[in-house]
Order: structure tokens, then C-alpha cells, then sequence
């Protein structure tokens, strides 16, 4: 399909399509090779992206009353979050066909737990910062006394 520009006022465009565009050269009408957009796609409902985000917030919930935890329920609990979130995130993704083959769906499992790993270092790497500012300030309260 071509699309022609046409110059109507300066520094505007305007996007006009031909009939005869439409018509392959064998006279059968041209398929386009995008898949057409799923009536639940996000770009119709915005509303998905919100759904998806408060269902992902709910594993959050196994997350609570952490300082009181052992090594193996720390273990266990971050696994469960992180599968929990990978389901969300993988059926939201099929629900709303936002990704097409088995391909899309390896890479928005790799992106996932690449980001989900990099939040949790960088999380435990700030939190570690903040204890050593907190260390030194107590020290240098105590010194004082």
C-alpha cells in the first residue's frame, strides 16, 4: 500500500491513500502482514495496563513482615513473588495477544527476569548503603559521649 504526502499548509503533512492502492498486482486485494489489533489490545483499552498492574501488585502481598523471616522463608517467599508476577505478566500477555508466537513469549520471559534480578540487586545494594550512613552516624553519636 503506498501512502502519498500532500503539502496542505507549510510545516503540516497530510497522509492520503489511493484507491488503486489497496489492489495487488494480481488484482486480488492486498493482505497486510500485521496482525489486526485483538478488541481487548491495549491500544483500544487502556484499561488492560491498569488491570495488569494491580494484579501484579498482588503478590506484593507475600512480601510483608520480612524482617521477620529465615533464610529458607526469605528463599521461598521471593520465589513464589516472582512466579506469581511471571504468571500475571504471561497470562495478561496471551489474554491480550501482546506477543504472537513462542519467540515473544521466550522474550518477555528473558526481559522479566532479567529486570525482576536487577530490582532485587539494586535493592539490596541501596539498602546496604543506607546501613553503613546509618552505622556512621551512630558511631559518631557515640563518639560524642
Amino acid at each position: 500500500m503506498k501512502i502519498r504526502l500532500k503539502n496542505t499548509v507549510p510545516g503540516t503533512v497530510e497522509f492520503k491513500k489511493s484507491r488503486n492502492d489497496s489492489v495487488s498486482e494480481a488484482g486480488s486485494p492486498a493482505r497486510s502482514r500485521r496482525k489486526p489489533a485483538s478488541r481487548l489490545s491495549p491500544q483500544r483499552h487502556p484499561i488492560t495496563i491498569i488491570l495488569t498492574g494491580v494484579l501484579c501488585a498482588l503478590p506484593t502481598l507475600l512480601l510483608r513482615n520480612r524482617d521477620q523471616w529465615t533464610r529458607e522463608t526469605f528463599a521461598l517467599r521471593i520465589a513464589l513473588h516472582a512466579l506469581a508476577l511471571y504468571a500475571v505478566i504471561l497470562g495478561m500477555g496471551w489474554l491480550f495477544q501482546r506477543y504472537t508466537d513462542a519467540a515473544g513469549c521466550f522474550g518477555v520471559s528473558v526481559v522479566f527476569f532479567l529486570v525482576y534480578g536487577f530490582v532485587w540487586l539494586s535493592s539490596h545494594w541501596l539498602d546496604k548503603q543506607d546501613e553503613k550512613k546509618i552505622n556512621l552516624a551512630l558511631e559518631g553519636i557515640l563518639d560524642l559521649e
